[in-house]
């Protein structure tokens, strides 16, 4: 049984006024006879951020192309997580920070795909 492959790429990131940015480009991926079974043809379907503090790390994702494309999503994590940086855990925030008991004590990875 094949896994689904999965591409990574590592994407620096620069400081802005509004914040912190990296830019990567959607044809990055080459399609090729990787398995020696035929040609793969690769697909954009999502691009994920993790933004790590000492062990622990914080998720967000966004769906840039397709059917459920976004064109902004905001992931929101609590502040307590933050500060317990050091207990290693991956923390995957929620889409809407009404869903925490202390909202007003979140904090937000903003993903935006720009042409």
């Amino acid at each position: 049984m094949r896994k689904i492959p999965r591409h990574v790429m590592a994407l620096p990131l620069t400081r802005d006024r509004d914040g912190y940015k990296a830019e990567f480009f959607a044809d990055g991926m080459v399609d090729g006879d990787y398995y020696g079974q035929g040609v793969c043809h690769w697909k954009l379907i999502l691009v994920g951020f993790r933004a790590i503090r000492k062990a622990r790390q914080f998720d967000a994702v966004i769906r840039p192309f397709g059917e459920y494309a976004q064109g902004k999503t905001s992931t929101f994590f609590a502040n307590n997580s933050y500060d317990r940086a050091s207990e290693g855990q991956i923390d995957t925030g929620l889409y809407d920070k009404s869903g925490f008991k202390h909202s007003e004590q979140t904090f937000g990875i903003v993903l935006t795909v720009a042409p």
